[in-house]
């Protein structure tokens, strides 16, 4: 049995890509396939999606944020298209008619090792002078969280230098929690870019998504004018049904 197990091990050994090899890099960008595929495929819209700017892009990375995202979309919005990691679908796109934002809603979550890599993928296709990231944990998962001196839900903002002044809408981030998983790559790639970046992170009181949590990214709307037009919440229980019947990315703060 140990010579077995002995060689089984020197096989899988022998199968993996050596990642401390010269290639280790082009090793790794060669399992990372992401695709953008517009809505209608013709060459009008390949050619019109190519290298889009708008004034601001507002990622939404969690089910809570999606739901609310989608809420927000309004008759002047169009979904465009959507971006692949091989063949499963993981966001889709949409953007104002007046080309005044670009929304990124996810719908199933990625594997962590490749989160800058999507950053670095979409920005080569997507860009604007300020990026909005829309994140959601349950404070259960920051054990730092100081859960005893707050009342849930709770909204909290962390911004680089370089993001877009206003109103303040809300607390600034506890430093015992410090961004992480998609949005905190997403930071890091706009950060070493130059792009002004603000992650607003909701902290819910369930796991569930309920819709007086997610009213709480409202206060967003006070400083873009982007999510300015008021939603009911009716409209917000659409599209909570929605994303809950569709939307797995439960885990990307993680």
């Amino acid at each position: 049995m140990e010579v077995e197990k002995s060689t089984q091990s020197t096989q899988n050994q022998q199968q993996r890509p050596d990642y401390d090899s010269d290639n280790e890099q082009d090793n790794f960008n060669e399992e990372i396939k992401f695709t953008f595929r517009p809505e209608k495929n013709d060459l009008f819209s390949l050619l019109s999606i190519s290298g889009i700017q708008t004034n601001t892009i507002f990622i939404a990375t969690s089910n809570h944020a999606s739901a609310y995202l989608l809420a927000k979309l309004t008759s002047k919005t169009s979904l465009i298209g959507y971006i692949y990691t091989d063949d499963m679908r993981i966001a889709e796109i949409w953007t104002a008619e007046d080309k005044s934002a670009t929304y990124v809603i996810f719908e199933v979550p990625l594997p962590n090792s490749v989160y800058f890599e999507f950053a670095k993928f979409f920005f080569e296709k997507f860009s604007a002078p300020n990026v909005v990231v829309l994140d959601a944990i349950h404070p259960n998962a920051l054990p730092m969280f100081p859960q005893a001196n707050v009342s849930l839900p709770v909204l909290r903002r962390v911004g680089n230098s370089k993001a877009k002044e206003g109103a303040e809408v809300c607390k600034a981030l506890e430093s015992a929690c410090p961004v992480r998983g998609l949005a905190g790559d997403i930071f890091c790639y706009c950060e070493l870019n130059g792009i002004g970046v603000e992650v607003y992170l909701l902290l819910p009181s369930d796991y569930d998504i309920i819709v007086e949590d997610i009213l709480l990214y409202e206060n967003i709307a006070k400083k873009y004018t982007e999510l300015e037009q008021s939603v009911d919440r009716k409209t917000i229980g659409k599209a909570v049904t929605r994303v809950s019947a569709r939307n797995l990315s439960k885990d990307l703060y993680i």
